[in-house]
């Protein structure tokens, strides 16, 4: 059985609209304390793909000066 693509938030604060927690999460002194470590992996997504994204645009900038070099 295949299994469907996990959806990752990009924004926490909407997860925890839609997941109906804010007050929770606005009350508590840690956000361990709502989520017990299940938006950990929100964040670690996020991270992922900034770091990911860096090195995308920082590889499409390498090509473009390697074409305008080469162009004279």
């Amino acid at each position: 059985m295949r299994r469907a693509p996990k959806l990752i938030w990009m924004d926490t604060g909407l997860v925890n609209f839609a997941a109906g927690v804010q007050q929770e999460v606005f009350g508590s002194l840690l956000l361990t304390d709502t989520w017990r470590g299940a938006l950990a992996e929100q964040l670690v997504a996020q991270e992922l793909r900034y770091v990911l994204n860096e090195r995308y645009v920082d590889y499409i900038h390498s090509i473009e000066r390697i074409i305008r070099e080469a162009k004279g």
